[in-house]
């Protein structure tokens, strides 16, 4: 195993190439897809390399707000939800499908995070939305892919964004 972490190690210092062939300022390829589910309000395909993240978004009414129960004066209410799923299949292993761990807790807070500065205030945009997004394969940074494909998926489903969001790891 020391050996493994030195030659990659050495590949990358003295080649400036990765285990995968790529050189240091090289990404892997990039692509995005809109509208690919059509009876949704909105979808967005994004894929780098190996990794791929499908979001669906759906749109509600006010009233369909998360109450989140907190030991404070007033009920808190979430008007922007972002669940994050990544199966065993998504890394090529198999295994249980289970309830949401800290992992998908963690990556969903990520996207969620990461989208909340660019959404339109309440005023102008009452609606409750809700974003899924679903790792259909990976080999790193799914958080960032589901940022992307998110950020798709909503501009897909007439939500109008201050800006776009994405990231790369």
């Amino acid at each position: 195993e020391a050996y493994l972490e030195e030659e990659t190690t050495k590949a990358i210092l003295e080649k400036n190439q990765r285990v995968a062939g790529r050189a240091l300022d090289q990404i892997r390829p990039l692509s995005a897809s809109v509208g690919i589910l059509p009876r949704t309000h909105g979808s967005g395909l994004f894929s780098r390399g190996e990794t791929q993240v499908l979001s669906i978004v759906t749109l509600g009414a006010p009233g369909d707000a998360l109450i989140q129960d907190e030991m404070t004066k007033e009920d808190t209410k979430k008007y922007y939800i972002h669940f994050y799923n990544c199966p065993p299949y998504s890394f090529g292993e198999t295994g249980k499908f289970m309830s949401a761990g800290r992992r998908e807790i963690g990556h969903g807070a990520l996207a969620e995070k990461a989208l909340i500065p660019v959404l339109p205030d309440r005023a102008g945009f009452p609606y409750t939305i809700i974003v899924v997004s679903e790792v259909m394969g990976s080999n790193g940074s799914s958080s960032m892919a589901s940022t992307c494909g998110s950020t798709l998926a909503l501009m897909d489903a007439g939500v109008p964004l201050k800006k776009p969001v994405a990231g790369i790891a």
